[in-house]
């Protein structure tokens, strides 16, 4: 079953994996979710920024080869959505802690 939200922001299922992008004011940021149900999955990104690595969830991502990048979450959200929108406001954090130095 697809996700209608995911789809209106772009994501697309091929199999067991959404493919779409991470949407920030600064850049846009390729991305993967590996679904394991409808409301859970694994978040990666592809070439995340440089500026990610001022930020404190830094520790958050891990390489997996291939520039992507898996991304861990303390508390595991409650949709894909919110996984999305939590992954889009770190990079937005990350962005105004670099550039206002």
């Amino acid at each position: 079953m697809k996700s209608l939200l995911l789809c209106q922001r772009g994501w697309h299922l091929k199999g067991q994996n959404y493919f779409g992008f991470y949407r920030t004011w600064y850049h846009t940021f390729e991305g993967k979710i590996r679904k394991r149900s409808l409301h859970c999955g694994d978040f990666f990104i592809r070439e995340p920024p440089y500026e990610l690595k001022n930020h404190p969830h830094w520790v958050c991502f891990h390489s997996k080869g291939n520039g992507w990048y898996e991304i861990h979450f303390d508390k595991a959200p409650k949709s894909l959505e919110e996984g999305i929108r939590c992954i889009e406001v770190v990079l937005i954090e990350a962005y105004r802690i670099t550039h206002r130095r």
